[in-house]
């Protein structure tokens, strides 16, 4: 098979893979919609979804984290390497970079000195 066809057929699963999880969200936890909400009551909704809803959540990740390698497949091909290889590169570099989970911007959002609390 050639390369963009490969591309091709990821993208489709891509596509598929992500509205399954998407699907599950949107079932389990009134997702998006929960995001207009106050924070305790998606928390709240959060906790009583138990298992299913971690494993969907999990899925949606996962599913999020496989664009990596498909925005770098798109952003490198043989003509952009050709042409302007530090810009193909780039590209993918700062796809990956924007996707990929920095463990300082968690540890800011998540302090231990900052409980989450239901107001009273």
């Amino acid at each position: 098979m050639r390369g963009q066809t490969i591309t091709g057929l990821a993208a489709i699963a891509l596509a598929v893979g992500f509205n399954i999880p998407y699907a599950a969200l949107a079932s389990l936890y009134e997702y998006p919609a929960i995001l207009r909400r106050p924070a305790a009551d998606a928390l709240d909704l959060f906790a009583a979804g138990g298992p299913p809803l971690v494993l969907a959540w999990i899925g949606f990740m996962l599913a999020a984290l496989a664009m990596v390698p498909l925005a770098t497949a798109l952003a490198i091909t043989p003509q952009r390497l050709t042409a302007r290889p530090a810009l193909a590169v780039g590209a993918a570099v700062s796809g990956a970079w924007r996707a990929w989970p920095r463990p300082s911007v968690c540890r800011a959002g998540c302090s231990p000195s900052r409980p989450w609390r239901r107001p009273t």
